[in-house]
């Protein structure tokens, strides 16, 4: 499979290359009123979870290549001013970080992890807004995994990560998670609001 990884690699090469700009430009077009903006980001950022998807040199070099704290990408995952109108934007930007994650090397991760001060907690808060029950193990347990159990990574790097900003929108991950939980358990199910896109991005081999 080595040629292959290799040719991916060289293709996202090709379509991230310098057009970062480009990408921000597009994932800037979201409006909650703008039928085409929300197509726009959304297909932009299911893009960016495909290119992912092919590997690690090529979620490697994505996560090096774009700035994940970008106000293009963190104005998608946060609060939105329409109920239900930026959820799925959310639920697929929390999938992208968990897949970088996931995907990429060690100084990749450490470089994505490394996007800012509080944008461990940008990711948190959006998962603890919208994430569907899967997405919420998902990333809890790709942080334990690279994150947490990572002997790569420094006591005092973690401490940083997990910090007041991040420790706030991580409680209310557990408390949802174990809402959804709850309501499995009594036969009501995950609203459809939950379930929207929830096909995306989540197996990625």
């Amino acid at each position: 499979h080595a040629p292959t990884r290799q040719s991916n690699y060289l293709i996202t090469r090709a379509l991230v290359g310098n057009q970062a700009k480009s990408i921000y430009a597009q994932l800037a077009t979201y409006s909650p009123t703008s039928l085409k903006g929300r197509d726009r980001s959304r297909s932009c950022l299911r893009l960016l979870l495909a290119v992912i998807s092919s590997g690690t040199p090529a979620a490697s070099y994505l996560a090096t290549s774009l700035d994940f704290s970008h106000p293009s990408f963190v104005a998608l995952a946060g609060p939105s001013s329409k109920r239900g109108t930026q959820g799925d934007h959310r639920r697929l930007y929390v999938r992208l970080i968990a897949a970088i994650l996931r995907h990429s090397d060690r100084a990749a991760r450490r470089s994505l992890l490394q996007n800012g001060r509080g944008f461990l907690a940008i990711v948190l808060a959006a998962a603890a807004a919208e994430g569907t029950p899967e997405d919420i193990v998902s990333l809890l347990k790709v942080l334990q995994e690279t994150v947490l159990e990572s002997r790569s990574l420094s006591k005092r790097f973690k401490a940083e990560l997990f910090d007041d900003r991040a420790l706030q929108p991580l409680g209310r991950l557990f408390s949802r998670c174990a809402s959804l939980r709850a309501r499995s358990e009594d036969g009501n199910g995950v609203s459809e609001e939950d379930e929207v896109g929830q096909g995306d991005g989540r197996r990625l081999g």
